[in-house]
């Protein structure tokens, strides 16, 4: 098992998102009705170190120690199911 790095709960508390290192599947979503795993986000190199939400709930935002951000829309919401980043220099 690996260490949690962040916990987030979406605006309206139905989904818990967690942070770690648990490569690859190092950003997780929970649904805090059942406390069941309902996604597990790939795309981060490495530890994840923090993510937050949108205010609508639509999006999560993660960034990671492979210095990237994150842009993960949540699976039907009118956006569709994608992720984006962008590398700092």
């Amino acid at each position: 098992r690996s260490e949690v790095w962040a916990v987030r709960f979406s605006q309206d508390r139905s989904v818990l998102a967690t942070t770690s290192r648990d490569e690859p599947d190092s950003v997780k979503l929970w649904s805090t009705h059942t406390w069941d795993l309902v996604q597990a986000l790939r795309g981060h190199v490495g530890t994840v170190l923090d993510c937050a939400f949108s205010s609508d709930g639509l999006q999560l935002v993660t960034c990671g120690f492979d210095r990237t951000l994150r842009v993960w829309r949540r699976r039907g919401s009118n956006a569709g199911s994608s992720s984006s980043s962008s590398r700092s220099s």
